[in-house]
């Protein structure tokens, strides 16, 4: 089996990363970057219409930028199986069949990739891979692909109650093929996928879809986000939380502002979930376009340290999101989600300080723009910027003196986040092995309410070394008093 790890290095990755590398295919060891034809198509797609794709793909930069895979959706193959029990391509949308389309594509630095479903039919009622894994792997690695979009429509009634097991025998499917083809499952989070999703795939949806009928609203990324924030744990290079497609850019961003897409973007990349353009390019606009081409949010995400991003500080509408970064630096969102139109609430002020990252007040850091690739200065103990309404402004921090190669910090760390008023955070969040981790939420801590919570923690510290020492002095009385006793027992016995 290709690339299949031995116990002893799951073991040691066990040890070192918040979830487990031992899916065993080696692949998307950084979250995975390409197009999807969902948003932008839905199932009218065709051959010509993915070489067209392809075609403006690589005339706008964006293969050079890492979005160098197609994923055909829902909407490629027949209804039934061929006469040989294999799926097939719909004649009529790919005449010259998958593995020419492959060769094709391959031919300028793309690949293709499928969708395929766990149940007994596809989510548009094509035919689907349950009771046929095996088949259908080798018939997918045949035609030279290297992605599977795996989703989970029309479960098995008996087996509804298995849908790790079904997608655990893709899993061993694919491995076994030889063939490199990276997984990615979506059952939109129903079975809490992120708690096994390491041993079973590359990906995994972490919530429903944004859209709704096919078009993106602020709500529907707000609800994402809000569903996935404190599940950056379970993320690890091999393995990531899948906050959907991207959209941004027509038609589906038809309803979102710049600050808006802006928004989304910036987090997904920060996030680390696998970046998927699904826009029409034939008609996206420069501004769009420019959003998904944003070169500095993309490093971010593609960081070969490999830690997600998560939420680190709240306060009513406003919110910081970070990610630790290769050599010790952050990456920042600041993100303003209000939703009140009231000109007067438009802008926000939001400030960041150092314990926020896991960095002393005192370090001086150089804070860099990533959108703008501009340099703002260097700054200790915190850093402030006024935000516009459902924006974000997206941050590289790096500090200026030598830091750890092996950064320790993680964002999804506990603790009682404060500011410099009477208001505070605890960004703690609660995780067990089968429910979904709960945001605890805000809670008003003052400072004499914290300083009431220290000298209560101080008394009950006095008290068990005071404790300890009585219990000391007692046995070293005791010890002296049997050591005595021995003494006069031994004069009495030799006289």
């Amino acid at each position: 089996m290709r690339g299949t790890m031995g116990l002893s290095a799951c073991l040691v990755l066990l040890a070192m990363l918040p979830s487990a590398l031992c899916l065993g295919n080696e692949l998307a060891l950084t979250p995975t970057m390409g197009f999807n034809t969902w948003n932008a198509f839905g199932s009218d797609i065709s051959e010509q219409l993915i070489l067209q794709t392809a075609g403006f793909m690589r005339n706008m930069s964006l293969v050079q930028l890492g979005y160098d895979l197609i994923v055909l959706d829902d909407g490629w193959s027949t209804k039934e199986r061929g006469i040989d029990g294999k799926l097939q391509p719909d004649p009529k949308k790919f005449p010259s069949g998958l593995k020419e389309l492959s060769n094709r594509l391959a031919g300028m630095g793309i690949k293709l990739g499928l969708f395929g479903d766990a149940g007994t039919r596809t989510c548009g009622g094509a035919a689907a891979s349950y009771g046929q894994e095996k088949l259908d792997a080798a018939t997918f690695a045949s035609w030279g692909i290297s992605y599977l979009k795996y989703d989970n429509c029309y479960a098995p009634k008996k087996d509804k109650e298995s849908v790790r097991g079904r997608f655990a025998v893709m899993r061993d499917a694919l491995n076994a093929t030889g063939h490199p083809i990276t997984y990615a499952i979506d059952d939109w989070g129903v079975t809490n996928t992120w708690t096994y999703g390491t041993t079973v795939a590359n990906s995994w949806r972490t919530t429903a879809g944004l859209t709704d009928q096919l078009q993106a609203t602020w709500e529907g990324i707000l609800r994402v986000l809000d569903n996935s924030a404190g599940l950056g744990r379970f993320a690890a290079p091999g393995g990531w939380n899948n906050l959907d497609l991207l959209a941004v850019g027509e038609p589906v961003s038809e309803d979102l502002t710049v600050e808006e897409m802006q928004s989304h973007f910036a987090l997904w990349a920060i996030v680390k979930s696998p970046l998927f353009i699904s826009a029409d390019l034939r008609q996206i606009t420069k501004t769009a376009l420019d959003i998904l081409k944003s070169d500095e949010l993309i490093a971010v995400n593609q960081d070969p340290l490999g830690v997600a991003g998560d939420l680190i500080w709240k306060q009513g509408a406003n919110e910081i999101w970070g990610a630790g970064l290769s050599g010790g630096a952050r990456a920042v969102a600041l993100l303003n989600r209000h939703f009140d139109e009231d000109p007067q609430f438009d802008n926000s002020s939001i400030t960041l300080h150092w314990h926020h990252l896991g960095w002393e007040g005192d370090m001086a850091v150089t804070v860099r723009d990533l959108y703008a690739k501009k340099d703002l200065g260097l700054f200790t103990h915190n850093f402030t910027a006024v935000i516009p309404y459902h924006g974000v402004l997206a941050l590289k921090l790096t500090p200026s003196k030598y830091v750890n190669s092996f950064d320790q910090w993680r964002p999804w760390d506990c603790g009682i986040e404060t500011d410099d008023g009477a208001h505070g955070v605890w960004a703690c969040f609660s995780h067990t092995a089968l429910d979904k981790p709960m945001l605890y939420g805000t809670l008003p801590i003052t400072k004499t309410v914290a300083a009431a919570l220290g000298a209560v923690i101080a008394v009950l510290a006095v008290a068990i070394v005071g404790l300890a020492v009585g219990w000391r002095l007692s046995v070293t009385r005791n010890r002296k008093s049997y050591k005595k006793w021995n003494e006069e027992t031994a004069a009495a016995a030799s006289s």
